[in-house]
């Protein structure tokens, strides 16, 4: 029995199939840091597995929505078929943060592992309200949609993915996560969704992090490497995202063969600073 804390890792799975990912995520969890609480947020149809998380809470999101909104949203999301998954999926998520049982909680999406502790992130939030991934491309999800275009022109402003997101109690009391959630559900009613292909949660949360007075940080790439992007490491991954061939607990052991500096090329292999960066290490599985 983990003793009680108030920092711990929070899941959000709407949906059988996400429930069914996040097990390689909790069982990489609880190798590498197995006195931390993970809890999971989920919906009233799924199956978990008995004693496999700390604590599970369920949400009916369509009562949620219809609450919040008069049934508007449902209506919306009922006539764009094709979109209706995805945005109650990102809905879904961005409720589920602000449902968190943590005062320092570290949400990660189900497709992550762990390769390395990350304690760390949690005293940093004794400093920093949000804590968010680093996202090394510059992708129209990432930048924004109208009318947030004034970010379009700051390209110095990181581009952010919010499959890992760390983020303290003084930020859901600062209101941060309902404003999250009403700027999704306003773009839903504005059916931007239909407009952009592109728009998401992700869209929307650059936009409240530029215009918030919340104190926030950009996590370095081996605290959140998407394992399609090709980039530069030193130390250990702490936390790999995305869905690679072999599975992601061959492509972490693989990266953090060595902690010496090094360049990923995805999805071909690693280049080590002890070969002068001239020998191509060769991903396999």
């Amino acid at each position: 029995m983990r003793p009680k804390q108030n920092f711990g890792i929070l899941l959000a799975a709407y949906g059988q199939k996400y429930i069914e990912e996040s097990k390689v995520l909790v069982q990489s969890i609880r190798k590498i840091m197995p006195t931390v609480g993970v809890s999971l947020i989920t919906d009233n149809n799924t199956v978990v597995p008995d004693a496999f998380y700390d604590t599970v809470t369920r949400v009916d999101l369509n009562a949620l929505l219809k609450e919040k909104t008069d049934s508007e949203i449902s209506n919306i999301l009922a006539d764009a078929v094709d979109h209706a998954p995805k945005m109650q999926g990102f809905l879904f998520k961005v409720k589920a943060l602000s449902l968190s049982p943590y005062d320092r909680t570290l949400f990660l999406d189900s497709d992550t592992i762990i390769g390395h502790p990350i304690n760390d992130v949690f005293h940093l939030l004794n400093k920093y309200d949000v804590l968010v991934g680093y996202a090394p491309t510059k992708i129209p999800s990432s930048i924004g949609c109208k009318p947030v275009n004034e970010l379009k022109k700051d390209i110095a402003v990181p581009r952010i993915n919010t499959g890992v997101v760390g983020y303290s109690r003084s930020a859901v009391e600062k209101g941060f996560l309902a404003e999250w959630e009403d700027r999704l559900l306003s773009g839903i009613q504005r059916e931007l969704h239909l407009v952009w292909k592109n728009y998401s949660d992700q869209s929307e949360f650059r936009g409240l992090l530029w215009n918030s007075s919340v104190n926030a940080l950009i996590l370095p790439v081996e605290y959140h490497l998407r394992m399609s992007n090709s980039t530069g490491l030193e130390g250990p991954v702490r936390i790999l995202h995305g869905r690679p061939a072999g599975g992601r607990e061959n492509m972490i052991r693989f990266l953090n063969a060595t902690h010496e500096k090094r360049i990923w090329i995805s999805p071909s292999g690693i280049l080590r600073a002890s070969d002068g960066f001239s020998k191509m290490h060769p991903y396999s599985y």
